[in-house]
C-alpha cells in the first residue's frame, strides 16, 4: 500500500477518522533511551514527523522489558491506539495499560505475536485514563524502536475543561470540510464539501486559547508554533471543527 501513516484510518466516536493523534505533542517519558542523539529521542515517537523514532537502550536480552508512556494530562477516554514499528525493532509481545494516577494500571490490549506493522487497536469503549503506557516483554534483536505512538479521544472537550463552545462538540461532522495538506509548513487551504456558507474562522491551541482569527478563507497562513490545533469554521448554519498539525 502507499498510504503514509498517518492516513490509516482508524475507528474513533464510532467513526473512521484519519491521522492527527489527539496525544500529539503532549508529554512522554520512557524507562530508556540508547543514547543522547536527536535521532533517538523519546520525543520522536510522539511527534509530526512519521519517518523518525524513539529507540530504547541496548538490550541484556531479547526478553527485557521496557516501557514507552504518554501523559494526557488528565483522565480520557481513549478510544484507540496506533502504532508505528520500526521494523527491526518491534514487540513480539507487548501490552498497553491505562491509568488515572500512574499507581493503578488497567491492561486494554495484549499482543502476542506482532509482526512490526502498523498496529491498529480501536474501538476501545470502555478505557479510561490519564496515562497510557506501552510495555514491551520480548524483543525482535537488541532494541525497541518505535516511530509513533498515538491516542485518539471521542471528544475534543477531553483536552481541556476549559475549551471553548466551538470545540465542545464531538468531532462526527469534521468531513463536512477538508483541510490540505494536513500537517502544512506554511499555507492551509479549505475546502468546503457541504455547500453550507460560513463567514468567519478560529484557530484553537490545546488548551483551547484562540491563537488566530479571521474571516473565512480558502487559504490561511497561519503563523504558529508547531504543534497540534483546531480550526473552527463558522457561519449562520453553525461551524465545524477539524484538527490541524502546524510542522
Amino acid at each position: 500500500t502507499n498510504l503514509k501513516f498517518n492516513d490509516i484510518p482508524i475507528s474513533v466516536h464510532n467513526r473512521f477518522e484519519i491521522g492527527l493523534s489527539d496525544a500529539m505533542g503532549l508529554p512522554i517519558s520512557a524507562s530508556s533511551v540508547k543514547d543522547s542523539l536527536p535521532e533517538n529521542a523519546i520525543s520522536n515517537a510522539n511527534d509530526v514527523d512519521f519517518n523518525s523514532a524513539w529507540v530504547s537502550q541496548n538490550l541484556s536480552s531479547q526478553t527485557q522489558s521496557e516501557w514507552i508512556e504518554i501523559d494526557l494530562l488528565e483522565e480520557r477516554q481513549i478510544s484507540a491506539v496506533k502504532l508505528s514499528w520500526v521494523l527491526l525493532g518491534h514487540a513480539r509481545s507487548y501490552t498497553i495499560e491505562v491509568s488515572p494516577d500512574k499507581a493503578n494500571w488497567t491492561r486494554i490490549h495484549e499482543e502476542q505475536n506482532g509482526n512490526g506493522l502498523n498496529d491498529i487497536i480501536d474501538r476501545l469503549d470502555s478505557a479510561f485514563g490519564r496515562y497510557v503506557r506501552i510495555n514491551m516483554n520480548r524483543a525482535v534483536l537488541f532494541n525497541y524502536a518505535l516511530q509513533n505512538f498515538e491516542v485518539y479521544c471521542p471528544e475534543i472537550t477531553c483536552l481541556n475543561s476549559q475549551a471553548p463552545v466551538g470545540l465542545s462538540s464531538v468531532l462526527q461532522d469534521a468531513e463536512r470540510i477538508q483541510v490540505f495538506p494536513n500537517p502544512y509548513s506554511d499555507r492551509l487551504y479549505i475546502e468546503v464539501l457541504d455547500g453550507v456558507r460560513y463567514d468567519h474562522l478560529k484557530i484553537f491551541d490545546l488548551s483551547g486559547k484562540e491563537v488566530f482569527a479571521s474571516p473565512f478563507q480558502e487559504m490561511l497562513r497561519p503563523e504558529l508554533k508547531p504543534g497540534v490545533y483546531f480550526l473552527q469554521v463558522v457561519g449562520s448554519q453553525g461551524s465545524q471543527v477539524v484538527k490541524v498539525v502546524q510542522q
